[in-house]
């Protein structure tokens, strides 16, 4: 028997994962996987890509900085600077999110930071200043894309709660 959270949180990512400026959004959405060796490289996996033995490269995101970092990854470019963001989504994204529990744990490969401010780049997070108007993606970290995908610049994130589990993942190349 499904969860009856699938359905609607699938919708909203599937429809985030339509990119208007460009690259390609991955979206899986369903039952957690069992935990038989890597939560991060199981789930990841439902969208065609392999985090074996690269579960290091996930650093975990806040439940409360989850919705910021998915509707980032789904309205900005990674590799061309910041796009608007349509009136309600963080709330949408935030409303889907939150049958996940209190619980849930959210991840993210790489570090990705905000825009300029003062001098200094700023972690993207909700007690950071972020606002709508002052945002753009800055991936920190060396990492390469997650095999098998042959682009420029990956990101997303995965998240889970007790039962149900989801990646959304974004591609550009240049």
């Amino acid at each position: 028997m499904e969860d009856s959270s699938i359905p609607p949180l699938k919708s909203v990512l599937e429809r985030l994962a339509e990119r208007s400026m460009g690259g390609l959004g991955r979206v899986w959405v369903g039952t957690k996987p069992l935990e038989n060796g890597s939560l991060i490289a199981a789930i990841i996996s439902n969208v065609g890509l392999d985090a074996s033995g690269r579960e290091a490269d996930f650093h975990a995101v806040t439940i409360e900085d989850a919705p910021i970092w998915l509707t980032l990854f789904a309205t900005q470019s990674l590799l061309h600077g910041k796009c608007p963001i349509p009136d309600g989504l963080l709330e949408e994204v935030t409303e889907a999110l939150a049958p996940l529990g209190p619980d849930a744990q959210f991840f993210s490969k790489g570090t990705w930071q905000q825009t300029r401010r003062l001098k200094h780049y700023e972690l993207v997070r909700l007690g950071s200043g972020w606002d709508r108007s002052r945002h753009q993606l800055i991936f920190q970290g060396n990492e390469e894309p997650l095999p098998p995908i042959d682009v420029l610049e990956d990101g997303g994130i995965i998240g889970f709660g007790k039962t149900v589990a989801f990646a959304f993942w974004v591609e550009e190349g240049d």
